[in-house]
Formats: C-alpha cells, sequence, structure tokens
C-alpha cells in the first residue's frame, strides 16, 4: 500500500505528528507495535506535568511550551474537552543550587509570571509541604496539569476522523530506503511512503531487538533512563489535591537530581517520580531488551514490611537499587509531604509503583 507519510510509534509524539499529518490533508499511517491503548510508551501516564520554566541553557523549551500550550487548546476546542488543566508549578531548592539561579534568570529573561517564596511562607501557602532550612521556592503561575492518556485517544481519534490509517500490534522489521520514497517492512505486511516520521522513543536504542534494521544511527547519543513513579492514596486530601497543592519538584544537593510530583488529580492518588538513579543504556548486560523490561510493574508496598518483588527483565546492573527504589522514593517524598509530623500525616502507607525507561 502506498501512503504519502508512515509514522512509526504512536505514543504522545507519534498520536500528535498522525493527527497534524491528517489535518493537513497527507495520506498518512500509523503503525504501533502495541495494542491499542499500552501503557508501555513514556507518554503513557493519566497526567503529565506541564511547564514553561526552564533554565537559560534550554530556552528553546520555553518557545516550544508556549506552541505547545497554544496548540493544546486548539485541540481542546475541537473535541471540546479539558486536556490541560491550569494549575502553578513549584519548584523547591536550596538558594545556591545552580538550576534555581538559572531558573530565576529564566523567569526574568522570558517574562514569566512568578514569585519567590522563603522559609516559612511555603509552608504557610502550601501546609502539606515541608522545607530544609536554606532553601526557597519559585512558583511558576502559568503550568499545568495534562490528562496525557486523554490527550493521546483524542489525537488518534480525530486523526482517523480525518482519513489516517492506523495499525496496532504490528511491529515494523525494516525501513528500506528507495529511489522514490521509503518502504517499511512489518509483520503483517509492506507499506511504501514518501517519507517515514520516527517517533519510536526509547525503542530506537542501538542495542534493542526491536529496533528495525536499516535506520539510520541517530545523531545524537540517545540514552534511555530509569524512572520510578509512585501513586500516593492520601488520607487527607484536602491539603494535596489539584487546586490546593501545585505542582512541585524538590532539587537534590546533585543539579542533575530532583524529585517531582503531581497532586491529586483523579483516581490515582498523588503522583511522585524519582530521580534516575544511575544512568542505563539499553542492552547493557540484557539478552534481548525487546522491552518487556519497559513494562510497567504495579506493586504495593507495605510499611515495616518488605515488598515481594520478582526481579525485571531489565538492563540495570544493580538489583539492589531497583528493589529498594521505590521504599527510598516512598520515604523521602513522604518526608517532603510532612508524613511524619504528628500533625500532618496525611499518606497512607501503602502506595502503588510502576518502573519504567525514557
Amino acid at each position: 500500500m502506498n501512503f504519502d507519510v508512515v509514522v512509526l510509534g504512536l505514543g504522545g509524539m507519534g498520536s500528535a505528528a498522525l493527527y497534524q499529518l491528517a489535518k493537513r490533508g497527507i495520506r498518512v499511517l500509523g503503525i504501533e507495535q502495541y495494542a491499542r491503548g499500552a501503557n508501555l510508551g513514556s507518554s503513557a501516564s493519566p497526567s503529565r506535568g506541564f511547564r514553561k520554566a526552564y533554565p537559560l541553557s534550554m530556552s528553546a523549551y520555553v518557545a516550544l511550551a508556549r506552541r505547545a500550550e497554544a496548540l493544546w487548546h486548539a485541540l481542546e476546542a475541537e473535541c471540546s474537552t479539558t486536556l490541560l488543566w491550569s494549575t502553578p508549578a513549584l519548584t523547591v531548592g536550596d538558594e545556591r543550587h545552580p538550576l534555581v539561579q538559572a531558573m530565576r534568570h529564566s523567569m526574568v529573561e522570558h517574562h514569566l509570571p512568578h514569585e519567590i517564596l522563603e522559609g516559612g511562607d511555603i509552608t504557610r501557602r502550601y501546609p502539606a509541604l515541608r522545607t530544609l532550612p536554606g532553601q526557597i521556592a519559585i512558583l511558576e503561575h502559568q503550568a499545568g496539569v495534562l490528562v496525557a492518556d486523554r490527550a493521546n485517544a483524542e489525537l488518534l481519534g480525530l486523526a482517523r476522523a480525518l482519513g489516517a490509517e492506523v495499525r496496532y500490534e504490528e511491529p515494523v522489521l525494516e525501513v528500506t530506503p528507495m529511489s522514490a520514497g521509503v518502504n517499511v517492512r512489518t509483520s503483517l505486511g509492506s507499506y511504501a511512503a514518501a517519507i517515514v516520521v520516527v517517533t519510536s522513543g526509547a525503542w530506537l536504542a542501538p542495542a534493542s531487538s526491536t529496533r528495525p534494521s536499516g535506520l539510520p544511527e541517530m545523531i545524537l547519543p540517545l540514552e534511555v533512563e530509569r524512572q520510578v513513579e509512585l501513586w500516593f492514596e492520601p488520607l487527607r486530601s484536602d491539603e494535596l489535591d489539584f487546586g490546593e497543592l501545585p505542582l512541585f519538584q524538590v532539587l537534590l544537593n546533585d543539579p542533575q537530581r530532583a524529585y517531582y510530583g503531581i497532586p491529586r488529580f483523579g483516581a490515582d492518588g498523588v503522583q511522585g517520580v524519582s530521580p534516575v538513579r544511575r544512568r542505563d543504556h539499553i542492552g547493557r548486560g540484557a539478552q534481548s531488551p525487546g522491552f518487556t523490561s519497559r513494562r510497567r510493574r504495579r506493586q504495593e508496598l507495605h510499611s515495616g514490611a518488605s515488598a515481594q518483588r520478582e526481579r525485571p527483565a531489565s538492563p540495570l546492573q544493580s538489583v539492589h537499587e531497583h528493589e529498594h527504589a521505590g521504599q527510598t522514593l516512598r520515604d523521602r517524598v513522604s518526608s517532603s509531604f510532612g508524613a511524619h509530623h504528628p500533625r500532618r500525616r496525611v499518606l497512607r502507607s501503602r502506595v502503588q509503583v510502576r518502573s519504567g525507561y525514557r
């Protein structure tokens, strides 16, 4: 079959590309190796934080975020549903932290509405949070929470309504440049196109067994990093609900590390995400990184008891780190919420854990 464009991978980036191409009247095909609604991609989640504040060294992201905000609102108008919910975003860290200083300069440079909170001001404004001596907070007023899974579904639905074709559970095996375009061979057939748009994310790692042959090496080095996500179910939700608690990130002493989270939004509880504990290139010590290693595992951790876990088929070398990452994150994020304070026991000891690569 012949198409103008074939899009490989239908996560957040792929579904947006499919929609925009179909909207322009281009005959486009989207191919996804997993089933519809699979939660294996880096953009698969009930919610994602959205912010425009980035350090000056990443100024290009500010322009991209402003453009993305306009496009999300245009999409909301087309599908008649709210996808990007407005809420502030709070960055907490030592006032001498290089990222805190860089973000403050960026806020001024890009005229982003914000305010600086110090010490007790943070706790008075947001009673669920507590800070350490010397920490300040940058409050970005124009941020939000994106309903990521719903947004992806809306993009795909609109793309199909505009004439795009979609194939699920059809792994791509080979991409071959031709004299008049590109040939894409999958497990079920072949498709000819003038252009191929590759939005496969972590599956493009050179050592991945699911990486289609024939693709040129990435211009930029691709690293796949593990993140652990947890959803806390609060005993009292008034201080942790969307509208009461902003998006937040807590910067650690290591400039490359931070915990971040999303207030209770919908039925999933308060979301917390760990820092990358080490850089892990897919394929390092792994037999077949066909991304059973990427499957997000749900499990419950109970206070005072060891959680039963299966060793994941992942490229991680340190099993000890993997087994204790969820417990460590729970303790640290609970501490940030003041959960150990006798008056602020707002989090249950039971949490849900997902572990994946991005």
